[in-house]
C-alpha cells in the first residue's frame, strides 16, 4: 500500500523520485500475479490511484501518469477516512 502526499509541500523533484522508488518497488514483485498493490494520493482531495486488487501489470502504467499537483493545500484528515 503505497499513501504519497501530493500537496505543495513536496517538491516535484521529490515527487519524481518517490515514482521512480514505487516503480522500481512495484517492479521487483513476482508476475504469477500473487503480489497486491494499493495507492492513494492526497492534497486537497483524495486519488486512489489504484485499487489493493491491482497487479502489477496496472500498477506500473498508473504509477508513471500519477498526478503531482504543487498548488494544492494538505487534507491529511479526509486521507485518513480511506
Amino acid at each position: 500500500m503505497f499513501v504519497t502526499d501530493a500537496s505543495e509541500s513536496i517538491a516535484q523533484e521529490d515527487w519524481h523520485k518517490m515514482q521512480d522508488f514505487m516503480a522500481k518497488l512495484a517492479g521487483q514483485t513476482d508476475d504469477r500475479g500473487t503480489t497486491r498493490m494499493a495507492s492513494v494520493s492526497y492534497n486537497h482531495f483524495t486519488y486512489v490511484n489504484f485499487h489493493l486488487n491491482q497487479f502489477k501489470k496496472v500498477c506500473l502504467p498508473t504509477i508513471t501518469y500519477m498526478c503531482y499537483d504543487s498548488i494544492a493545500y494538505l487534507n491529511t484528515s479526509e486521507t485518513l477516512l480511506y
